[in-house]
């Protein structure tokens, strides 16, 4: 993980309890119950909104490997 991006998560106050320890874990165990754990924490913390489109569009759309744009 990146020192900045893990400097500036440590010290907001807008995450769900312990979620830095669940970061670690995951980057020290990478497995598929450690990564839902994060997935779950994010998910609990506060609504996201959800575009018109849907997700999997946005992210087509926004992805850097989309080609169209070249």
């Amino acid at each position: 993980m990146r020192k900045w991006f893990y400097r500036e998560l440590v010290s907001t106050t807008d995450k769900s309890k312990g979620f830095c320890e669940a970061m670690e874990d995951f980057l020290d165990a990478p497995t598929i119950h450690s990564g839902h754990r994060i997935i779950e924490m994010i998910q609990s913390h506060k609504a996201y909104p959800i575009p018109p489109e849907g997700m999997k569009a946005r992210i087509a759309k926004e992805s850097t490997l989309n080609l169209e744009e070249w």
